[in-house]
């Protein structure tokens, strides 16, 4: 815990200042550029599919860390309605294909942006997938219909 409250007053008093390979845009967001794609179109079919913007009031961050916890790849960190992090490990990441990548990005961000669990198959399983059908992934993503039918009992946010 006392890691992460470091990282978090880093990056935010980091962003005072300039931050090399990050972009920081309105309501305190602070994202790495790698990751703008990723969460461009997360968004967009977010809007497609319901209508609204996803993203949170308050402090949003996205960026790279080491994550040294098993297979754990990426975290999602919700402290109250107000702060939320999406990290992802680096060397997980630079060891991945495309869509290992995007999956991993989707998958963190329906932790932090849709408040979602993890269910058994889909962007939502705990298991990073590298091949996979990606439009029927995205559809069970925003279709709660399919997510009540598959989802299991896993509740950790990782």
């Amino acid at each position: 815990m006392i890691k992460h409250i470091i990282l978090f007053l880093g990056l935010f008093l980091a962003s005072c200042g300039t931050l090399p390979q990050a972009h920081t845009v309105p309501d305190d967001r602070i994202i790495d550029d790698i990751f703008l794609p990723y969460l461009e179109e997360f968004k967009s079919r977010a809007r497609a599919a319901w209508g609204i913007d996803v993203m949170p009031k308050g402090i949003f961050i996205m960026t790279f860390t080491d994550i040294h916890d098993g297979a754990t790849v990426g975290r999602c960190k919700l402290i109250g309605d107000f702060y939320r992090a999406v990290i992802i490990d680096q060397t997980a990441w630079e060891e991945s294909n495309e869509a290992g990548r995007l999956f991993l990005v989707v998958h963190e961000l329906g932790h932090c942006l849709l408040n979602q669990g993890h269910t058994k198959s889909g962007f939502m399983t705990p298991h990073i997938q590298h091949f996979y059908d990606e439009e029927l992934y995205w559809e069970k993503l925003f279709n709660p219909e399919m997510h009540l039918i598959e989802h299991d009992e896993c509740t950790s946010h990782e």
